[in-house]
């Protein structure tokens, strides 16, 4: 369904513009049933949206298993401008939800990605919700040679991206701890 509404968005540039509370994106109808969308079959649609979202373009926060009261996704990397192009729906879709206070997208977004979203600066307690581990040594126990060892991190894609130029060749040390994780996060 994500991908009929990416067409669908791609020729109405103004599909997401809320006007009035009361206006929807766009009408629900599923092949094969009869319904008059008065909002169920809208409501089913954006479920089945937000699931397709929360599969291909979400990752679970390293936390998930460990700590379910912390639970959360996070956006995946972008590797393709198929992959922006999605991002940018998405957004779409959260500014419609936000403007609309009609409908909620049901997404379970951790708090990072809603601080940067408002714009609010991370710190290293931010770190915590996402990885605990992480967290834990990199603001207590900054043993060397123990992980981090340089500005490099599997950022959920299965490979090590460097987080800065030079991050592979830039060892982690307690005077750009903070850096790291502001790139980090």
């Amino acid at each position: 369904m994500f991908e009929q509404l990416v067409r669908k968005v791609k020729n109405h540039t103004a599909l997401f513009r809320v006007d009035s509370r009361d206006e929807r994106p766009f009408k629900a109808q599923f092949v094969g049933e009869q319904s008059y969308d008065a909002g169920g079959p809208f409501r089913d649609a954006l479920e089945n949206i937000c699931t397709e979202i929360t599969e291909k373009m979400l990752k679970p926060t390293a936390n998930m298993e460990t700590h379910p009261d912390m639970m959360g996704y996070q956006p995946q990397l972008l590797n393709t401008m198929k992959d922006y192009k999605h991002f940018l729906i998405f957004g779409k879709m959260i500014g419609w939800a936000i403007m609309s206070q009609r409908d909620s997208l049901s997404l379970c977004m951790n708090h990072i990605f809603w601080k940067h979203l408002l714009n609010i600066p991370l710190d290293i307690d931010d770190l915590y919700q996402i990885d605990s581990t992480r967290h834990d040594f990199l603001k207590y126990q900054m043993v060397p040679g123990v992980f981090p060892e340089t500005f490099v991190a599997d950022l959920g894609s299965g490979e090590d991206v460097e987080l800065c130029d030079g991050g592979s060749e830039r060892e982690v040390t307690e005077q750009n701890r903070d850096e790291y994780v502001r790139l980090f996060i």
